[in-house]
């Protein structure tokens, strides 16, 4: 038998309440965020196919090494586009492994033709995935800003470290290159302020004459904890 839902009577008014109303919007901004990052995945793989058939038209051994680094280049940012990709809401995954996988696509994006090295540190940590992804965004913006803004010629070190203490999440970015400007308001520090907001954390930065730091707190509201061994 089929069964049709109801119906309010025309000039009625529906009563949503406002948790209904919030959810319905973060399903829509995950499902916006989804189809953006698809169409982004598939504009890569165009342009990498578009490469190869030009590589396989090209006569001098010049042109097909020089568009063979331009592809290259473009498999690392499809790489990191992917690390950066929104997970299935709710689940409870290894952060560790998935910072792990981001640093290795960060250091083939951003850091493989500079003299900097990345490290990450962090325990065996198990976060909702949501989460995991919000802080993931905002270590790859400050890993990027430090890579551009930090360093000389000669390099320099990044430290992504990753724990938690007491159902607090703590995450730090460290680097021991020269002083740069905090982050203005632009496009970078609006996206993490407005990560840290949505998880109902805090962000501080400290700079000094050794390199800077910038610490990302996220509360209980996380749902983490630490992975069993």
């Amino acid at each position: 038998m089929l069964h049709h839902a109801k119906r309010a009577p025309m000039g009625e008014d529906v009563e949503t309440s406002g948790d209904d109303l919030e959810t319905s919007r973060e399903r829509y901004e995950q499902l916006l965020v989804r189809e953006i990052l698809h169409r982004v995945n598939s504009e890569f793989a165009s342009a990498v196919s578009l490469i190869s058939r030009t590589t396989s038209r090209a006569v001098s051994v010049e042109a097909k090494v020089a568009l063979g680094v331009v592809a290259d280049c473009i498999h690392a940012q499809a790489r990191l586009n992917r690390a950066l990709q929104m997970r299935d809401s709710g689940l409870v995954i290894d952060a560790t492994e998935y910072f792990r996988e981001l640093c290795e696509a960060l250091v083939d994006a951003r850091l493989a033709s500079t003299q900097v090295n990345l490290t990450l540190s962090a325990g065996p940590v198990l976060l909702v995935s949501d989460v995991c992804w919000k802080v993931g965004m905002i270590v790859a913006e400050l890993v990027t800003n430090a890579s551009r803004h930090a360093f000389g010629a000669s390099g320099g070190n990044i430290l992504v470290e990753l724990t938690i203490s007491g159902g607090t999440v703590e995450c730090r970015v460290s680097d021991d290159g020269s002083p740069h400007k905090p982050l203005r308001s632009g496009q970078g520090l609006k996206l993490i302020e407005g990560l840290t907001d949505s998880l109902k954390g805090s962000f501080v930065q400290r700079f000094e004459p050794c390199g800077s730091t910038s610490v990302l707190f996220v509360g209980a509201n996380a749902e983490a904890r630490t992975a069993t061994c």
